[in-house]
C-alpha cells in the first residue's frame, strides 16, 4: 500500500479540521469562570432587586436587612451570581466576625461577613448565615496578612 503526497495533504486537512472543531466544542461547553468587570459594575449600580447603601465605603449591598441574616445561597441567588464561577476563596477572622472573600471578576471581590457561631458549617457552605455583603476592589493579600486561602 502506497501513499501519495496528495493523500498526506488530505489527511492533514482532515486532522486539522477535526482538531479545530473539537477545541471549539470544548470552549463552548466549558463553564465560564470569572465575570467581566462590566457585569459586576452593573451589579453595583442601583438595581430594582436590592438597594445599594452609598453612605459607607465601600458601598454595601443591602441584600441582608439590618439586624437580620440570610444564607449564602440566598445571597448568590439575589445577586444572580453562580458560585461555580467564583475563584480565589479567602477568609479572615476578627474576634467573632469572619470575612469571606471570593474573586468575582478580574477587578472585584465579593465580600461577605459571617460569625463564628456556625462552627459546624464550612465557611463556604451554602447554608452559612451572612450578615452583610459588599463588592470591593480586588487586592491580592501580601504574605502574612492573615487572610487565608482554601
Amino acid at each position: 500500500m502506497r501513499f501519495t503526497l496528495r493523500d498526506l495533504l488530505w489527511l492533514t486537512i482532515v486532522i486539522g479540521l477535526s482538531l479545530g472543531w473539537y477545541l471549539h466544542y470544548q470552549r463552548l461547553t466549558r463553564p465560564q469562570k470569572l465575570y467581566r468587570d462590566e457585569e459586576i459594575a452593573n451589579l453595583m449600580s442601583h438595581n430594582s432587586r436590592y438597594v445599594v447603601d452609598d453612605t459607607v465605603d465601600p458601598p454595601e449591598l443591602l441584600i441582608v436587612p439590618a439586624g437580620k441574616s440570610t444564607t449564602l445561597s440566598q445571597v448568590f441567588s439575589t445577586l444572580g451570581i453562580d458560585p461555580n464561577r467564583l475563584t480565589d476563596f479567602r477568609h479572615a477572622q476578627y474576634n467573632r466576625s469572619i470575612s469571606l472573600l471570593w474573586q468575582v471578576s478580574p477587578s472585584y471581590d465579593l465580600y461577605c461577613t459571617t460569625k463564628s457561631d456556625d462552627a459546624a458549617l464550612a465557611l463556604d457552605n451554602p447554608n452559612r448565615k451572612i450578615y452583610s455583603v459588599s463588592i470591593v476592589e480586588h487586592v491580592m493579600p501580601r504574605e502574612g496578612e492573615g487572610v487565608r486561602s482554601q
